[in-house]
């Protein structure tokens, strides 16, 4: 896409990042922890949107939560994003939970490092930052107790600029 300004653009330079930085974080964890190269599961997709009805795992969607406009003059808004990472555990006993709690807190340093090394979003934002993360976990699916899902969901301001 090009042509993209605000709110658009910080949605889409964020997901653009995204997509390029958290397989990159998540290869250099598992070599600064000595983990087996690829034994981090990867994104199946990083989409825009809310996406509560996909089960896909890892998923990453990324949303516009609100709109700060800042100085109108000089044509700053400051966009709240969510950036919502959806695990699912392999295995419902004590040590997949236990996976499942590991790879949810690799992948919030996943997304920490990508942001903290582009701030500026490949040059397509003013900045961006990680303002918080929170994690929750349920049983995944109506009726169907033989898994878990886990979702981070973390708040990144990105200031733009047109």
């Amino acid at each position: 896409m090009s042509g993209e300004r605000y709110a658009e653009l910080a949605l889409v330079a964020l997901r653009d990042a995204l997509v390029a930085g958290i397989p990159a974080q998540l290869t250099a964890l598992e070599s600064a922890q000595s983990l087996t190269a690829g034994s981090i599961a990867r994104p199946v997709d990083t989409v825009i949107g809310r996406v509560p009805y996909d089960n896909r795992a890892p998923l990453i969607a990324v949303f516009v939560e609100a709109m700060e406009p800042q100085v109108q003059r000089n044509r700053t808004l400051h966009t709240e994003c969510q950036v919502a990472i959806q695990l699912l555990a392999q295995s419902a006993d004590a040590a997949g939970l236990a996976e499942l709690e590991l790879t949810g807190l690799r992948y919030f340093t996943a997304l920490l490092e990508t942001i903290r090394l582009n701030p500026s979003l490949s040059s397509r934002a003013a900045g961006a930052t990680l303002d918080s993360g929170d994690i929750a976990a349920a049983i995944a699916g109506e009726g169907d107790r033989s898994s878990t899902k886990l979702v981070i969901v973390s708040s990144i301001t990105v200031r733009t600029q047109s």
